[in-house]
Order: C-alpha cells, then structure tokens, then sequence
C-alpha cells in the first residue's frame, strides 16, 4: 500500500486511480441529449411569451404607440372635447424664442407644444404657427389632447374618417384674427402635429366685419388662443 501511495504522489492523482483507473469520460451522446432537450424547453417557452405578448398587443403599443391602437379592433376609442381655451404669447420679431412654448399641459402628462413659427414664403407670406401633440400610451391603452385629428366612422381599413379641428383666434394690436388649419399629420406612436395660419383675415370687433390681411403690426407680441381642443382615449377590450 505504500508503494502504492507513492506511485500516486508521484503521478499527482489520486489513489483510487491507481487501483481502479481513471474515471470514465462522460457519454456525449447523453450530454447532447440533455442540452437539446434543455435548448428545446427553452425555445418553447420563449415561443409561449412571446405569443402573449403579442396576443395581449404589447408589441404593438410599444413599436407603434397610440398609431396602433387607433386602428387596431381590440381598442375601444373615444372623443371628447376639452372645455376650455387655451393662449400662447408668440413674438413674431424672434420666431426661435417661441419654440417649446407650453400651449397645454395636464397631471395625465399630455401636452401641446409650438413645433415652428415662419412665414410661408419669401416675401413677407402668411404667418404660420406649428404645435406638437405629445400624449401617454400604455399597452392597456392611451391619451392625446390635440388641435386637430381624424375620428373614424369605423375600426375597419377604408372607412371614411372626419377631421375634429380646434378653432384659432389670434390677438393683435387688441383686435381678433381668425385662424385657419394649415394642415395635420396622421396620429403617431406618441402624438401628432398641426399647424394653423395665424391671419386668414382681420376681424372689427366693432363692426362684426372680416377684411383682408394686416400689413403691419403695432407689437410684434400677440396672443394665440385655441378653442375646441381634443381629448382622445384608447382603452383595451372594447
């Protein structure tokens, strides 16, 4: 036993090795079939989550926000009107000093925001004014307060769509200027966009009559009010 014990300091292995041999290799074949069956419960179970995930539309609400649930049939929508008006002071003489101005904000975390202020064209065109529409979205569903939107007849591709549009007055020099909607984009993951002329015509509010478009303006400061705002809803399983 001795002799055997210093075979096997020598070789640096352990006792048993010298009497019984080494210990056999694992068998592979067995190995591989524990790690395909290992890999294949795995790939299933990621193939039922991901069928949940997508059946339940958090796909969608995250890729695609309040866009998607706007069209998709397993969200119920509604349209309300926010009561209310709602100002922005605008400095025509710095158009840049306007941008990210807060037209509409509430706890919800929906808001309106001017997007641009310009002209459009070379010389001296009709003022215009841009704002954004952020609101909050959730796989259970979502919120926007905007200016101006499309409301489907219907949850179905091709059903004809009306537009819901907020009405914009401006102050000038103490006299009231009529707006009128330059144009929308269609709803995006988190909001949509809209613009509006500042000046489609001159309003006397002494006389009640519309005429023509100012030349010039005393201040450059005015007030630009919208009236008509909405609020559009998303909720799961309607």
């Amino acid at each position: 036993m001795d002799a055997l014990e210093r075979i096997a300091a020598a070789l640096d292995v352990d006792m048993t090795e010298i009497i019984y041999g080494a210990p056999r290799s694992p068998n592979l074949l067995e190995v591989k079939r524990r790690w395909a069956a290992v890999g294949g419960g795995i790939v299933m179970i990621l193939a039922v989550l991901l069928s949940l995930l997508a059946y339940f539309d958090f796909f969608g609400s995250w890729a695609n926000g309040l866009s998607y649930q706007f069209d998709d049939l397993d969200y119920r929508l509604s349209f309300t009107e926010v009561p209310g008006t709602y100002s922005v002071d605008i400095d025509l003489s710095d158009p840049d000093s306007s941008i990210g101005k807060v037209l509409y904000e509430d706890e919800t975390g929906c808001r309106i925001i001017v997007e641009a202020l310009d002209r459009d064209g070379p010389d001296n065109g009709f003022w215009r004014i841009f704002f954004r529409a952020e609101g909050v979205c959730r796989q259970s569903g979502g919120q926007l307060v905007t200016g101006s939107m499309q409301r489907p007849a219907g949850k179905r591709m091709g059903v004809f769509r009306s537009d819901l549009c907020a009405s914009l007055t401006t102050t000038a020099d103490g006299t009231l200027w009529p707006g009128k909607l330059q144009g929308m984009t269609g709803l995006q993951k988190h909001g949509n966009r809209f613009g509006y002329y500042l000046f489609h015509s001159v309003y006397d509010t002494r006389t009640g009559a519309a005429s023509g478009f100012p030349d010039t303006l005393e201040s450059n400061i005015i007030t630009v009010t919208l009236d008509g705002l909405t609020q559009f809803s998303t909720v799961r399983g309607g």
